[in-house]
């Protein structure tokens, strides 16, 4: 989704110098960028850049790959986040 810069303030921006006039508002996208997170439930989860692509992976408890994606980086983290809050709520 694309926003206009008068939409945001200045700490919720994200320009994207590849490609002008587009803006992100950070606020819906998980504040993580690499690393793993516990979660309640004792699963982990983690994002990370591997060979040049941004990866999410879900891990049981017992460090089992419950679930793993491959997208661009808003995609992972938008995919992150709804893990997130879905384990918040179950």
């Amino acid at each position: 989704m694309a926003l206009s810069h008068a939409d945001l303030d200045d700490d919720a921006r994200m320009n994207f110098p590849d490609v002008p006039n587009v803006v992100m508002n950070m606020g819906t996208i998980s504040s993580m960028r690499t690393g793993h997170h516990k979660l309640a439930d004792g699963s982990l989860l983690r994002v990370d850049i591997e060979r040049g692509s941004w990866v999410g992976s879900l891990y049981t408890r017992d460090m089992r790959v419950k679930t793993r994606v491959v997208g661009s980086d808003v995609e992972v983290h938008a995919w992150a986040g709804r893990v997130q809050r879905n384990k918040l709520t179950s």
